[in-house]
C-alpha cells in the first residue's frame, strides 16, 4: 500500500494564525476499503464538527484506494494531525502531517 499526504495553506504549508488549513491523505494499492481517522498530536481522534470538516473520499476498487480530507479553521499555534487507515487485516499505516504558523 501507498500512503500519500498533502497539506495546503498559503505558501510552504506555512498558514497565519485563523486560516483555514486543508490536509489531503489518501492510500492506493489496497484489497479492501480500509477505515480512515484522523488524530490530533495527542493522539485522539478529530471528529467534524466546530472547526473541523471530515470530508472522505469514495473507495475506488479497480485501483485499490481512497482519499479523505481534513479542513481545520481558525488554528492559532503549529498543528500535528495524523491519518490512520486500518486495513481488513487489522493492521495500520499512517501519516503525520504538519501546520506550520
Amino acid at each position: 500500500a501507498v500512503v500519500s499526504t498533502q497539506s495546503t495553506g498559503s505558501a510552504s504549508d506555512t498558514i497565519k494564525a485563523g486560516e483555514t488549513a486543508t490536509l489531503t491523505c489518501g492510500i492506493s494499492g489496497l484489497d479492501a476499503q480500509p477505515t480512515i481517522a484522523w488524530k490530533d498530536s495527542s493522539g485522539g481522534t478529530v471528529s467534524s464538527g466546530g472547526a473541523n470538516t471530515i470530508t472522505p473520499g469514495s473507495w475506488t476498487s479497480n485501483t485499490g484506494s481512497i482519499s479523505t480530507e481534513l479542513t481545520v479553521t481558525g488554528l492559532g499555534t503549529d498543528a500535528t494531525y495524523t491519518c490512520e487507515f486500518t486495513l481488513s487485516d487489522g493492521s495500520k499505516t499512517s501519516e503525520t502531517v504538519n501546520v506550520y504558523f
